[in-house]
Formats: C-alpha cells, sequence, structure tokens
C-alpha cells in the first residue's frame, strides 16, 4: 500500500464510510472488481439510497491485515 493509501486510512471522525471511486483509489482495485467483491460478500457495503458506501472500518482491517489483493471467484472474463 502506498503512503497516498495509508493517508487515506488516517482514521478521520467525520468519514465512517468511502464512496467506490475512493474504495477505487485506496485499494487500486477497478470499479467492476469491487462490485463483484461486495456481490460475493468479500467487502462489506451498505446501501444509502442509490449510493453503495464502504465502512471505514473494512479498509482499517484490510491495511492492518497487509492484503493486498483480495480473493475472488474468477468470471467468465477472468477479472
Amino acid at each position: 500500500m502506498d503512503n497516498n493509501a495509508k493517508a487515506a486510512l488516517t482514521k478521520n471522525d467525520a468519514v465512517q464510510f468511502y464512496s467506490i471511486f475512493e474504495v477505487m483509489k485506496i485499494t487500486g482495485l477497478s470499479r467492476i472488481s469491487i462490485y463483484r467483491r461486495i456481490k460475493d460478500k468479500t467487502i462489506r457495503s451498505i446501501k444509502f439510497g442509490s449510493r453503495v458506501l464502504i465502512p471505514f472500518d473494512f479498509l482499517d482491517d484490510l491495511a492492518e491485515k497487509k492484503q493486498a489483493v483480495l480473493p475472488i471467484k474468477e468470471g467468465k472474463d477472468g477479472d
């Protein structure tokens, strides 16, 4: 994880959820990969109106475990 990602994970009481776009920037995963991981419940999320939000705690846990890549079931296109 690079310094920008670590800085983004600095706990801020005002931020309790991240948008899909923010998770993309922090993890380096594509939007489609994030949605696939949400669907197979590898990534926890909540739906708020039409927005999908990822809890801060999930990314905090990810940083602590130092996981570079999350497991995902192979799809038809191999992404």
